[in-house]
């Protein structure tokens, strides 16, 4: 999955293009507006945040079913972390930190363990380890 634009309300200010730290927005010079790439989209939410006229959603083919665990650990695999903040922006317990393009890490006593970070990473970087 990645965001979408529509091009037909897009009015081309580039903020989205400016906002973008994973190059995943285009600038269409002859269509006067951007494009999202999704080989190169995180989701992380930056360009929908930025965009003043809200053209930007996320290109969900089908709705998910958001599957319930009680988790007893919950880990960031640092490898494959690239970054993006997905994670700590949905973290209810704020339990997330670090730097863009950088590993987060998951501060295991703030943890309340519900799963969020692990659904909302769009690398599969974070585990969890259930009962």
């Amino acid at each position: 999955m990645a965001y979408k634009i529509d091009m037909y309300f897009c009015v081309g200010c580039e903020a989205c293009y400016q906002a973008c730290a994973f190059d995943a927005v285009e600038i269409v010079i002859e269509e006067h507006n951007c494009r999202i790439n999704p080989e190169n989209c995180v989701e992380c939410g930056m360009c929908v945040k930025e965009c003043p006229v809200a053209v930007i959603t996320l290109d969900q083919p089908e709705e998910r079913n958001r599957e319930e665990r009680h988790w007893t650990e919950v880990w960031i695999e640092e490898s494959a972390c690239i970054g993006c903040s997905k994670c700590q922006r949905n973290c209810p317990a704020d339990a997330i930190e670090g730097v863009k393009k950088q590993p987060f890490y998951i501060d295991g006593i703030k943890c309340i363990k519900c799963g969020l970070c692990i659904e909302n990473c769009p690398k599969h970087a974070i585990h969890g380890k259930t009962d």
